[in-house]
C-alpha cells in the first residue's frame, strides 16, 4: 500500500469516490461532477490544492485533497486537510492511515505556520478525533453550522 499524488488516470476513481463520499456522509447535499473535475483540475495548475491517493495492488483505495491557504490578516499561511475519503471495502486497512501520514509529511514539508485536519459530522466523530492524535494533531475549538441555508 502506499500514497502518492493523484494522476490524470485516477480521475475516474476520484468522481467514483466523490459521489460514493457525498452520498455517504453529505446526503442532503448535491454531487457536482462538474465542479469535482474542475476542482481535480486545479490540482495540476495551482498549488494550492493537491490530491493524494492510496492505492492497494494498483486500485485506487482512498483519496485526500489538500488545500494550502494564506491567512486572511496574518503573514504566513495553514495546510488543510478538506477532504478525506476511503473506500468502506478497504475501511480497516492501513489504507486510512497510509494516506493521512503522507499527507501529514507532505504538509509538514511545505513549512506552513498550522497544519488543519477536519472531522466529519456524525458517524464516529470522536473515534476519528482520537485516530488524529496518533498523528500529533489536537483538538483546535469548535466548528458550528447552521444547515440547509441556501436551496442548491
Amino acid at each position: 500500500m502506499r500514497c502518492r499524488l493523484a494522476r490524470e488516470d485516477d480521475r475516474a476513481a476520484l468522481l467514483e469516490m466523490g459521489r460514493a463520499m457525498v452520498a455517504e456522509l453529505r446526503p442532503m447535499l448535491r454531487f457536482d461532477e462538474r465542479r469535482a473535475r474542475r476542482h481535480f483540475d486545479r490540482h495540476f495548475a495551482d498549488p494550492s490544492i493537491t490530491f493524494f491517493v492510496v492505492e492497494e495492488g494498483g486500485a485506487v483505495a482512498g483519496f485526500l485533497c489538500a488545500g494550502r491557504c494564506d491567512y486572511a490578516a496574518c503573514s504566513g499561511f495553514y495546510v488543510e486537510q478538506q477532504l478525506f475519503y476511503v473506500r468502506p471495502e478497504m475501511r480497516g486497512s492501513r489504507a486510512a492511515a497510509t494516506l493521512f501520514a503522507g499527507f501529514a509529511r507532505w504538509a509538514e514539508d511545505q513549512r506552513p505556520e498550522e497544519i488543519f485536519a477536519g472531522i466529519g459530522w456524525g458517524r464516529r466523530s470522536a473515534a476519528a478525533a482520537r485516530w488524529l492524535r496518533n498523528f500529533g494533531f489536537e483538538p483546535a475549538g469548535q466548528q458550528i453550522m447552521r444547515r440547509r441555508v441556501g436551496a442548491h
